[in-house]
């Protein structure tokens, strides 16, 4: 089972899935752009998420190196069957329906909806 990131733990987590690779903390640092962070933040932060089993931390000498053992597309599925679960009743219709009436889809994304659904 999948545990619940905070803000600021999936920003962390997209920084490392875009690195696509093994990462150390500055990497990470780095990866997050004009954010402010303290470096201390950043540690706390990839601390949890090895505590909450989405990394794991290999030291060599005094550098940390952290791997996702969570992909990001398996936690996109995951989360996206989650919105759908609590939010919509387990209805894709109600999540669409929702967009739609919201004015959240455009013609465009409307074709390209019903062009997927004929090919599955």
């Amino acid at each position: 089972i999948m545990k619940r990131l905070s803000e600021a733990e999936l920003e962390i987590m997209m920084a490392i899935w875009n690195l696509g690779k093994t990462a150390t903390s500055s990497e990470i640092t780095d990866m997050l752009g004009d954010k402010t962070w303290k470096k201390t933040s950043v540690l706390t932060f990839l601390s949890r998420l090895v505590e909450k089993e989405y990394l794991v931390c290999k030291k060599e000498g005094k550098v940390n190196y952290y791997t996702p053992l969570v992909s990001y597309e398996k936690f996109t599925r995951k989360e996206s069957k989650n919105v759908l679960e609590k939010i919509y009743h387990n209805s894709l219709k109600n999540f669409v329906s929702a967009l739609y009436e919201g004015d959240e889809l455009k013609k465009d994304e409307i074709e390209e909806l019903k062009m997927y659904l004929e090919q599955l």
